[in-house]
């Protein structure tokens, strides 16, 4: 297809003058191709995936909005809006992107430039999912051992004012919760309770998963001035894992 001075086209199948912008040969009824000016689905859709959290893609369809990616681009909520949005321009019916952002006009668009599209994203969305695991998998996990934690020194906790008033009124250690008129189940994450018999330190031993495993945390007794027994919580474990109260 050649251009002539005054924006006419010869028609691909038959040779016939028309107008650069027709989709259709008025002489034969051929579907014209696009030509320059058409936005190409590829071109958008690549720039969506690599250049999106910049809005690239979308000034390139000439929409002023591409501004806020640009200004929101260090957020990184861009990037993953315009990654979504080009596996979706990537899929999106030739036809349909014609006549939404071509007024209608056929634009060239290979089979071979679809695949490369598609095999692009599927890519793309393996590598992000794999991203987002990596960070996502390790903060769940400590996410579940502060939970099983907490509800340990919680169920701990809700025994140290009878372990104390038995130290007050029988100016001796208990040897165990149940001596001291504790008799609640405890958590299935406790694995032992010791009660230190000389301080009192009532040292709990966790069990369960690989990170709980032998992880140790103690209610230490303290008497305050009013001869009351005081309690506080310490461990060596990570403070990541810990309760507030456990953290020093």
């Amino acid at each position: 297809m050649q251009a002539t001075a005054n924006n006419m086209v010869f028609c691909r199948e038959c040779g016939k003058d028309l107008h650069h912008t027709a989709p259709i040969c008025p002489s034969c009824g051929a579907v014209q191709p696009g030509g320059k000016g058409l936005k190409s689905k590829a071109t958008t859709a690549l720039l969506a995936l690599f250049l999106g959290g910049l809005g690239v893609h979308r000034f390139y369809l000439g929409q002023w909005w591409g501004l806020f990616y640009l200004l929101l681009c260090w957020t990184g909520i861009p990037g993953l809006i315009a990654f979504i949005e080009g596996i979706v321009i990537a899929f999106t019916d030739q036809t349909k992107w014609d006549a939404k952002y071509n007024n209608g006009i056929p634009s060239r668009q290979s089979g071979a430039g679809t695949a490369v599209i598609a095999v692009v994203a599927v890519f793309g969305v393996i590598a992000v999912t794999g991203i987002l695991a990596a960070i996502a998998l390790p903060a769940y996990q400590d996410y579940t051992v502060r939970a099983k934690v907490s509800q340990a020194v919680m169920a701990i906790d809700q025994a140290t004012p009878q372990v104390g008033a038995y130290i007050e009124s029988q100016k001796a250690v208990p040897e165990s919760l149940q001596q001291a008129g504790f008799t609640q189940s405890l958590p299935a994450d406790i694995g032992n309770v010791a009660i230190n018999q000389r301080t009192g330190e009532i040292k709990v031993t966790l069990r369960g998963s690989p990170a709980l495993n032998g992880a140790t945390f103690s209610m230490v007794p303290a008497m305050d001035d009013s001869n009351h027994v005081t309690w506080e919580c310490v461990s060596e474990m990570a403070p990541k894992l810990l309760p507030r109260q456990c953290r020093r």
